[in-house]
């Protein structure tokens, strides 16, 4: 028999989760709030996380200042997962709006997790409860059916930290976009790109970088970021 805290009302949630949003952040928060409320009546050993998640975040042009200016973005309630590899190659490796893609590493404070969907599938009461769920074509049976726990989800509410980036991956989109985007009159273009190239970030090139890699690239972004915080400053 299914434990009763394995509801349908829970499981219907679950799956809208893990179903997505499409990009659609008003719908992401929707449905993290609903979520968040049925899974604090969960028992604990289902929000702990002890090992390090992992999530990639596709930078858009207005990410790059609060980012590497500020240390930090916040991202609400979104996916993780445990597995390095998925992440990597979660949702391809470039998209056309974005300058690049971050992979960043965190172990949360109990505070952060939101819900350890990997721990669920461990659960044979969590199972039973699904399969009884798909037996009876649940709203959102498909969902379980077609994602399951291939995902090694967890749920947290956490900032994106620039000393938690362990990788770029991506190809941006044309770099004439980019600049109309982030704002970059034509005259100062050419700065623009010759920073980005002595990164190791050139616009436009696909690219999977990690490591000693991660460590260069941050390292001459954080110092240029530094010199603009000092130029701000100055009267």
């Amino acid at each position: 028999m299914a434990v009763d805290y394995f509801s349908d009302t829970f499981l219907d949630t679950l799956g809208e989760w893990q179903r997505g949003w499409k990009e659609n952040q008003a719908l992401r928060e929707d449905i993290a709030k609903k979520l968040e409320l049925q899974a604090i009546k969960l028992p604990q050993k289902y929000r702990i996380v002890s090992a390090p998640c992992y999530r990639k975040r596709y930078l858009l042009p207005s990410d790059i200042n609060p980012l590497f200016m500020d240390s930090e973005i916040s991202d609400g309630a979104t996916s993780w997962t445990l597995d390095k590899k998925y992440a990597e190659f979660f949702k391809g490796f470039w998209r056309d709006d974005a300058v690049t893609a971050v992979i960043f590493k965190h172990t949360p404070n109990p505070s952060e997790v939101i819900l350890n969907i990997a721990s669920l599938y461990e659960s044979t009461n969590f199972m039973n409860a699904v399969n009884a769920y798909i037996q009876k074509s649940g709203k959102e049976a498909a969902t379980f059916i077609k994602i399951g726990a291939q995902q090694k989800e967890v749920i947290l509410n956490t900032n994106l930290r620039v000393d938690e980036i362990i990788a770029f991956t991506g190809k941006s989109s044309p770099f004439d976009e980019l600049c109309i985007a982030a704002g970059v009159n034509q005259y100062d273009q050419d700065s623009v790109w010759k920073f980005f190239v002595e990164i190791g970030m050139q616009p436009e090139v696909p690219r999977y970088v990690e490591k000693d890699g991660v460590k260069r690239i941050l390292a001459k972004v954080l110092a240029k970021a530094n010199e603009l915080k000092k130029s701000k400053k100055q009267p």
